[in-house]
């Protein structure tokens, strides 16, 4: 009976494992210096985008016909770069495909909660099971962990 409970925990942790490795693959941190460039830019246009109509507003008196012009045309290039944004993150999302599975999934509620309470550094991590808690470290920090209870706290 203990043996067959100890196999299947093991069973259990190997499936963690393996699941971590491929999460931790897929975790480079080139690929997240990669994803940040994009909402920099975004930033940075809104901001612009921002300070030419607060420009507009004081430069131009209230009636002219260049200011409603120049507004129309901050607005529309504001408008599609959104839209240009949008579809990119569209893009994207379809060629990364569908995240990795929670790697603390399989295991069971008090196992979950080991991992988490090591993620935290309540709990020392026992070098057997360092990968599946990095792992799960980095799912509940890109919020992928929303089916479990390790990103709860």
């Amino acid at each position: 009976m203990i043996t067959d409970e100890l196999t299947a925990a093991a069973h259990r942790w190997a499936l963690a494992d393996e699941r971590a490795q491929v999460v931790l693959a897929a975790a480079d941190p080139s690929a997240r210096r990669r994803t940040a460039a994009p909402v920099v830019w975004v930033l940075v246009g809104s901001a612009a985008v921002a300070v030419a109509l607060v420009v507009l507003a004081l430069v131009l008196p209230s009636g002219a016909p260049g200011r409603t012009v120049t507004t129309t045309v901050v607005i529309a290039a504001a408008l599609a770069g959104t839209v240009v944004q949008v579809v990119a993150a569209i893009v994207v999302r379809r060629r990364r495909g569908v995240p990795p599975a929670p790697v603390v999934a399989l295991l069971q509620t008090r196992e979950r909660h080991a991992v988490r309470q090591a993620f935290h550094g309540s709990r020392p991590v026992p070098e057997d099971r360092r990968r599946v808690v990095d792992a799960a470290a980095a799912q509940a920090a890109a919020g992928q962990n929303s089916s479990c209870c390790v990103c709860s706290r």
